[in-house]
């Protein structure tokens, strides 16, 4: 049932630095659920000299309140650069039957 608990969730986020990026870039993750915004976190991505990079943000206690896909949004510069969705379903309840 819903609004549903999750204690921890982790989200990676594995980039690729272009030639116009800095060696440390900050940028944001937004969480909405049906447009309304769950969570502003910020992250910041440090290359370390290397092409690639994974991060990983964790959240204690996330709450999804509905059955309805979550949209994670990176963003960047005030810019989207990714938007990825979770498919959220509230599966059908078997009726109790008293006799």
């Amino acid at each position: 049932s819903f609004p549903f608990i999750l204690q921890k969730l982790s989200v990676v986020v594995i980039t690729k630095k272009e030639d116009i990026d800095d060696n440390v870039i900050t940028g944001e993750l937004i969480i909405k659920n049906k447009q309304i915004e769950l969570q502003r976190i910020p992250f910041e991505i440090k290359y370390n000299g290397k092409i690639i990079c994974r991060s990983i943000i964790r959240i204690d206690g996330f709450i999804i309140p509905s059955p309805e896909d979550i949209d994670f949004i990176f963003e960047y510069n005030k810019k989207e650069i990714e938007k990825k969705t979770l498919k959220v379903l509230q599966l059908p309840v078997k009726p109790i039957i008293e006799s």
